[in-house]
């Protein structure tokens, strides 16, 4: 990692490619795609995460490369990234899809793309729980956006009280917070 974080790509993709163990070879080519995201260089980050065979962590890599891209300003890449993202996503057969289709969704939502973290959730599934699950990162950002109205559009999707329930009081905690009411004594 420190190579990585030097800039030197090539010595860092060295090293890894020597790890015995998958998992942690997985784990070191992704946080070299970080690294390299984070000086920014979006497109070698993408070109180190295309070479991981398995799918879930090549989607989890785009989906942490683009979370690195929202956060330097660089939405309209993040957006590529994210869509490449939920392209591999959709072909994930491990019980580990929904969670990376539901930050696949996060991310989405905070880069403002909102239908298409909605159109991520709707690929786990009809299970609600996981939609409400997903819908309540996808309001969470909206919040952060302060996005009230879309906030509230989206919270009024979910089916579960609980999660419904949840999303009005952050809601109504991001509106206090935003000065648009005043707080109850």
């Amino acid at each position: 990692l420190s190579k990585a974080k030097s800039g030197e790509i090539k010595a860092a993709r060295e090293i890894a490619s020597k790890i015995s163990s998958p998992a942690l070879k997985h784990w070191a080519i992704q946080l070299i795609a970080i690294a390299q995201a984070k000086r920014g260089d979006t497109q070698g980050a993408v070109e180190t995460a295309s070479s991981l065979e398995d799918p879930a962590w090549k989607a989890d890599s785009y989906c942490k490369i683009a979370e690195t891209e929202t956060a330097l300003g660089h939405v309209t890449s993040a957006r590529q990234t994210l869509q490449e993202g939920v392209q591999i996503a959709a072909s994930v057969t491990s019980s580990v899809k929904p969670n990376i289709l539901l930050d696949l969704a996060a991310v989405q939502a905070k880069a403002g793309a909102i239908e298409n973290a909605k159109h991520t959730i709707d690929m786990i599934g009809k299970d609600a729980e996981w939609k409400d699950s997903g819908l309540v990162r996808i309001m969470h950002a909206q919040t952060e956006a302060e996005d009230i109205q879309g906030a509230l559009s989206t919270a009024n999707e979910m089916k579960g009280m609980g999660a419904k329930g949840s999303a009005f009081l952050s809601i109504a905690i991001a509106r206090v917070k935003s000065g648009e009411l005043k707080a109850v004594k």
